[in-house]
């Protein structure tokens, strides 16, 4: 994937009242700098592919508390996640 510039936003001074909690239609999470969709392979691996039809980019998106959202791929069943290094990795 090609690297490129994060973008950040301030911490918000009002609260949303949005409900947590499982959204049943999965997700596709897009990289617009790359053009790449993130991806959770078997083996752990994760990374970006321009393929859309790739059965590895499909994602379940669970907020279980404020601030505390899991990302789960619907193919492999694992979650994403990150090691001390900030590099991600996909985990049962």
């Amino acid at each position: 994937m090609a690297e490129g510039e994060t973008t950040t936003f301030t911490a918000l001074t009002e609260k949303f009242n949005l409900p947590l909690g499982n959204y049943k239609k999965p997700k596709l999470l897009y990289c617009r700098n790359g053009g790449h969709f993130l991806r959770i392979l078997p083996d752990g691996t994760v990374d970006g592919t321009k393929d859309r039809s790739d059965q590895h980019i499909q994602l379940q998106l669970s907020a279980e508390s404020i601030g505390e959202v899991y990302i789960k791929s619907t193919e492999t069943g694992q979650f994403l996640a990150m090691d001390t290094d900030g590099l991600l990795y996909g985990s049962i």
